[in-house]
């Protein structure tokens, strides 16, 4: 089997088949997060790095990364269950995964600080990390590759409300 390299997560398609929604919002003073990474708004509606694994809700994938600055305003694609994605699937720490059949479903998410990306985490699947569903493997991938890509959505659970 091949050996996926490891990528951003991105965009694959909506369900309805209409362009993703992208807002132009403040960031919050000094951010930092990655292009396509995990943001949220805080209480003021400012664009805020999610920080970690284990925050429970997330508002947008940013399309630019956050500008480490003041009165500066990200462009951020608001997470909707109309939304999949394409995320690469790997372990605990974010070290390599070979897929298996049984990592379709309930999935936890990981960010991997060192290149600043996010992924599939096949080491929290079934519990209370549970952020993703993940729906098969994508195109270039097949069950028992690894890293391999997958189509994932996030849990309504785990969508921020609008703020």
């Amino acid at each position: 089997m091949a050996v996926i390299g490891k990528k951003q997560w991105r965009i694959a398609r909506t369900d309805s088949g209409t362009p993703p929604v992208v807002y132009e919002l403040p960031e919050a003073t000094n951010q930092t997060f990655p292009a396509n990474g995990l943001v949220i708004l805080n209480a003021n509606g400012e664009v805020t790095a999610v920080t970690g694994d284990d925050d429970t809700v997330f508002w947008g994938i940013a399309e630019n990364a956050g500008q480490n600055g003041t009165g500066k305003r990200a462009r951020v694609f608001r997470i909707t269950s109309d939304l999949t994605f394409i995320g690469n699937m790997v372990d605990a720490a974010a070290a390599d995964h070979v897929s298996v059949q049984a990592d379709i479903g309930p999935m936890g998410i990981i960010f991997d600080d060192t290149p600043k990306r996010w992924y599939l985490d096949a080491s929290q699947q079934g519990g209370a990390n549970d952020r993703v569903h993940v729906i098969q493997p994508a195109p270039g991938s097949v069950i028992g590759d690894t890293n391999a890509e997958f189509y994932f959505k996030f849990f309504e659970s785990a969508i921020q409300s609008q703020g």
